[in-house]
This record gives structure tokens, sequence and C-alpha cells, in this order.
């Protein structure tokens, strides 16, 4: 399967949030044969990069595939998040959870560097677009300046 690289104006003004926070926990469950991933998502007290329609502090992110027992579904493409991990994400709402807007191209995970600075990288390198590119030539993009971009690209 191959993915559209979607553009940077449209992946920042077609997710209705952008969120840095994350993942405290990871349920599966099994939907008319299709296994999909259940994940608790803590949002930073700073997190709301683009407010969006969110409530509450706390969502379910909700994507397709994972593992029940013995039986696994693996869809290219889609992230897989890990628990006690931190991730800014690009998110669209689907009844009663939210999903990552663009697959793997809405997630990128956020780490700190030896210096204790948050650095963003996409969650697959495959899935880089604009917005990630580095501003400085470090070969890092700061979530300060990753922020600053999403900005530079909102409409209202």
């Amino acid at each position: 399967m191959t993915m559209i690289q979607i553009p940077a104006g449209v992946i920042v003004n077609e997710s209705k949030a952008i969120v840095n926070g994350k993942v405290e926990s990871i349920s599966y469950e099994k939907v008319s044969n299709v296994i999909y991933t259940n994940y608790t998502f803590k949002i930073n007290t700073d997190g709301y990069i683009k407010p969006g329609t969110i409530i509450g502090d706390t969502i379910n992110i909700k994507t397709i595939g994972g593992q029940l027992g013995k039986e696994k579904l693996d869809v290219p493409g889609f992230p897989v998040l890990s628990l006690n991990t931190e991730y800014a994400l690009f998110l669209e709402k689907r009844g009663n959870n939210y999903n990552i807007y663009g697959a793997n191209q809405g997630c990128l995970k956020v780490t700190e560097d030896a210096n204790g600075t948050k650095i963003v990288t996409p969650c697959e390198n495959r899935y880089f677009n604009s917005i990630y590119i580095n501003q400085n030539n470090s070969g890092k993009v700061t979530l300060k300046s990753f922020i600053k971009k999403i900005q530079e690209y909102q409409t209202n």
C-alpha cells in the first residue's frame, strides 16, 4: 500500500486538533472481525498545539491493527504507539474516539536530547513532510520550532 504525502498546510488545517502528550494505557478489541488498538492518551498541561474540539486532558485514540491473543493485524502506514512514550499527534474525531489524521504522517515521537530539549521525529521516516524540515541544520527539530511551524501553517 502506498500512502500519498499530505501537504503540510493540509494536515495542519484539516486535523481537528494537534496535541502533545503520553500514552498511558493500551487495550485491544475485535469489531466485525477487525482488530483495533485503543490508546488512552494523556495530554500534557501545555500540550494543546492546535486546541480544536478536544474536551478534557485524557482522550481515547483508536487505530486499526494490533494483537488480540494469537491473532495479529498489521496495517502498513498506520502508527503503532508505545506505552509511556510521548508523541505529538494530529487528530480527527470519529464517534467517541480520536484517530490519527494522515496515519503515520500525523504521528511524531517526542524525545529529549542530552540537554533536555524536546525533539520531534516522524514515527516512520518515510512519512517526512515539510512541517518537520530541520530549521537549524542540526539534524534535529525541536518541539518549540515544530509548534512555531504549525502556527505558521494555520489558517483561521
